[in-house]
């Protein structure tokens, strides 16, 4: 037979819950259509970059690099040497990782830190790849078609 739940064991619950949230402590969270484990950096991640775009000066690229992280997970990138902008999914998970996969390759994940409005992005080692300004809304500007 199974026993109802009363009030004050989902009160004495919801408390735990939050007090483990509170802590900082890594919990699975439901991001589109599949769970990944979030922590605070990893929240914070997501706070910083949805419905956002990042900017920076593409090494190799030869010019700037323009992504806008959708609130949906979606992103859209333009670079100096791509004329039809690049399409993709992002995602956040623990601890403090971005993860980025577009134009058919596979998912890269960073560690990345935030300092103000600039999001620093580390390879695995912890070295600093590169910086980049993170601009308010789509900042996407497609370039304009030649007739």
């Amino acid at each position: 037979m199974r026993r109802k739940s009363s009030k004050k064991t989902k009160l004495i619950l919801a408390a735990i819950a939050v007090v483990v949230l509170g802590t900082g402590a890594a919990y699975t969270a439901e991001i589109g259509p599949f769970a990944v484990k979030q922590d605070q950096a990893s929240l914070d991640l997501r706070k910083a970059f949805a419905g956002n775009t990042i900017s920076y000066a593409g090494k190799g690229r030869g010019g700037n690099t323009t992504i806008f992280y959708g609130p949906d997970y979606r992103m859209k990138a333009v670079t100096a040497t791509v004329s039809t902008p690049l399409e993709g999914t992002w995602r956040t998970k623990a601890p403090g990782q971005f993860c980025q996969r577009y134009d058919g390759r596979d998912e890269a994940c960073n560690k990345v830190t935030l300092e103000s409005d600039v999001a620093k992005f580390h390879n695995d080692d912890g070295k600093l790849q590169f910086e980049a300004k993170i601009l308010p809304g789509n900042q996407i500007k497609l370039p304009e078609r030649k007739k």
